[in-house]
């Protein structure tokens, strides 16, 4: 009975991953028994950018920030569930016997990259590398770099600078709030940049494509209201074949709202398509623990089609 309930447990959330293809007909019935409804929501605006090499000509990182005053995000508390494999007896199915072989490569090249611009803690550095960039991430700043010379090829801008030049006014053109997130989504040959913008209500997400391979290019921007009035912390994205999947963990104020799961229209993203959207599923229904859950994100080639993206 016990693996049973986890194996039900694991289908739903394999299942809920395969959101395209259930939203439009909603879903049944949740863990709890009450309706898990699909929320589907359209980009509030899209526009472009010039050539980032246009805009912003490279000039050397800086190393300091001069004056700059430490400001820290202040931790908000996720609930564990007191279930665990553990407690019922369950094997752990991914604890390793033995200790792996070391086959990773050395590195090709070692660069400083962007250090802490913004002065916040945590700085939530984050990045991806691509078939001849590095772009890198630090809270509001973003940099691309030439991944054989380490050489940044643009000067550390803000991610609303991308989108101010795309035309964009409040908030995605104006506010920089952080959690961010880059991709190279190698399936395209395409760049994914991301942050948050939690001080409006609603919360929005904002993304960058990058319209080529190059990211010192054009980029299509999005900017995306959050489907409802909770707070959608900490977002994590995950390429696949048939979107770009998303998890987030929720809050109303300070107090735990539950995880969310979103899968945002790939195809139509990368064609710079207006009506680009996404579809949502609230998982506070199906289990209030749920939470830092995250995306399987593709490396490497495509599996079969249909395949799911697991949480």
């Amino acid at each position: 009975m016990k693996q049973a309930q986890i194996g039900r447990i694991v289908g739903r959330l394999a299942a809920l991953a395969m959101i395209a293809g259930v939203a439009r007909q909603g879903w049944g019935s949740d863990v709890a028994g009450a309706p898990l409804q699909a929320v589907v929501g359209t980009a509030v605006r899209r526009g472009e950018t010039p050539p980032l090499r246009t805009l912003n000509q490279s000039q050397p990182v800086p190393l300091t920030s001069a004056g700059a005053t430490l400001v820290e995000i202040p931790r908000r508390s996720i609930p564990h569930t007191t279930t665990s494999l553990r407690a019922l007896s369950v094997a752990d199915p991914v604890v390793q016997s033995s200790h792996p072989k070391l086959s990773m490569p050395s590195p090709l090249t070692s660069f400083d990259g962007l250090y802490n611009v913004d002065g916040v803690a945590p700085p939530d550095s984050n990045g991806d590398v691509g078939p001849n960039h590095y772009v890198e991430m630090v809270n509001m700043h973003f940099c691309v770099y030439d991944k054989v010379t380490g050489t940044n090829l643009i000067t550390p801008m803000k991610l609303s600078q991308l989108f101010a030049a795309g035309g964009f006014g409040a908030p995605a053109g104006t506010i920089d709030n952080g959690d961010p997130i880059v991709l190279y989504d190698h399936l395209a040959d395409r760049w994914f940049i991301s942050q948050f913008i939690v001080n409006v209500n609603p919360c929005h997400e904002v993304i960058a494509i990058s319209k080529t391979g190059d990211p010192t290019g054009a980029w299509w921007l999005y900017d995306f209201t959050m489907p409802n009035t909770k707070m959608n912390d900490y977002p994590h994205f995950g390429v696949w074949p048939d979107g770009y999947y998303m998890t987030d963990n929720q809050f109303s104020g300070n107090n735990w709202a539950g995880a969310g799961v979103f899968v945002f229209n790939r195809v139509k993203m990368l064609a710079g398509d207006p009506t680009a959207d996404y579809q949502y599923f609230d998982l506070y229904g199906v289990d209030q623990n749920y939470g830092g859950m995250l995306p399987a994100d593709l490396d490497g080639p495509a599996p079969p089609a249909g395949t799911p993206n697991y949480f």
